[in-house]
């Protein structure tokens, strides 16, 4: 019988200067999540994933990386929209926010987690250089899925 080697590498390795991290750098486990706001079992594994962070402490690294439902506009928007946040904490309420507000995702969650950031909702019509930065930025982990 054949063994199949695998790897257990990302195509891009976390970067803790670019990625959305919680935890130390250099522990023995990280756990990536690749989600979208508007999956419901993104969601429910919120819940889970904080509890493993809880039960684990410093020895967990836990990253997390946008992939929007596809097709889904509010999962786009979403993803978009906690990329205006201005520092680390700001991005981190703004995900815990959008994770759990409702049910499921709607248009006043986006609303909510806008007001809270203190910015307006991403226009893709009049998309300004911040919009820009915070598409790219969902396109590059879309990418690295």
């Amino acid at each position: 019988m054949s063994q199949v080697k695998l790897s257990n590498k990302l195509d891009r390795p976390v970067d803790n200067d670019y990625d959305h991290t919680l935890g130390p750098a250099n522990v023995e486990i990280t756990l990536v999540e690749y989600g979208s706001y508007a999956c419901s079992y993104c969601r429910a594994a919120n819940e889970r994933i904080a509890e493993v962070r809880d039960q684990l402490g410093d020895r967990l690294r836990y990253v997390f990386r946008h992939y929007p439902l596809a097709g889904s506009d509010i999962a786009l928007r979403a993803a978009e929209l906690v990329e205006h946040a201005k520092d680390t904490k700001s991005f981190w309420d703004a995900h815990i926010a959008l994770m759990t507000r409702s049910e499921t995702l709607t248009e006043e969650d986006l609303v909510a987690v806008a007001h809270d950031l203190g910015v307006p909702l991403p226009d893709p019509v009049k998309a300004g250089e911040a919009d820009e930065r915070a598409k790219a930025r969902v396109q590059a982990d879309v990418k690295s899925a």
